[in-house]
């Protein structure tokens, strides 16, 4: 029989706290082990693209402010033109009113002027 090398861990189950040592093969530590560095190269990887992701991500930040603060301004341009053209409605309804008073009554006198020439004749 072939002697396999191993491992006596304390942290490779809840037995161990029952007082029962656990033998972990020196294989699956190795596995176990590979496993780690490559979640570990990983984890370095990411953490090296952090920073530009961060500089892209600031980058990002500013332009869209920049985007605010620019329909910031042109919505405040647009609500004063509003409020002039609102201005200038509100004036013409005025003016229409008063003309077409005006309109009536110009009516009526003609009315009137029209009887007393057709009773004059």
């Amino acid at each position: 029989m072939e002697l396999m090398q191993s491992w006596i861990t304390p942290f490779a189950s809840p037995d161990w706290y029952h007082g029962v040592a656990q033998v972990v093969p020196v294989h699956r530590l190795n596995f176990e082990l590979e496993m780690l560095n490559m979640e570990h190269q990983k984890v370095m990887l990411d953490l090296q693209k952090l920073p530009k992701e961060i500089n892209e991500a600031l980058q990002k930040c500013k332009q869209l402010t920049e985007e605010t603060v620019s329909c910031r301004i042109l919505h405040r341009q647009l609500l004063n033109e509003w409020t002039q053209l609102k201005e200038k409605v509100r004036v013409l309804r005025e003016e229409n009113r008063k003309l077409r008073r005006e309109q009536i009554s110009l009516q009526e006198s003609s009315e009137e002027m029209k009887m007393l020439c057709g009773e004059a004749h």
